[in-house]
């Protein structure tokens, strides 16, 4: 712990008031153009562009998607497979990432 005492006067608003005055018309001025760039822009964004600027979330949710879908076909009811078909259930479970705790559930068969 230290116990050095911090000076923060020099955040106090009230000590210099032109100092604080002084600031704030700098910050105005630096931001004015910015501001003034958005006032202008009235016309709003449109769905395509919207989507374009999601596109790394929208790619990864449907692979997500994706990736429940296809564990849920591979260790669903084994009805309308192949002949010789076998998902080995537990060896996905693992390569999902399924705690071992729960790898019993998926190596019982499911009722046809």
């Amino acid at each position: 712990m230290n116990d050095d005492i911090v000076d923060l006067s020099s955040l106090d608003v009230t000590h210099d008031q032109l100092r604080m005055e002084r600031l704030m018309r700098e910050i105005n001025r630096a931001a004015a153009p910015e501001l003034e760039r958005r006032a202008l822009q009235s016309a709003p964004i449109s769905t395509l562009a919207e989507v374009w600027r999601w596109r790394r979330m929208l790619v990864a949710a449907s692979a997500l998607v994706s990736l429940v879908g296809g564990s849920a076909w591979l260790l669903g009811p084994q009805t309308n497979r192949p002949a010789g078909f076998s998902p080995a259930s537990a060896e996905v479970a693992v390569a999902l990432g399924v705690p071992n705790e729960l790898l019993p559930y998926f190596e019982t068969e499911l009722p046809q």
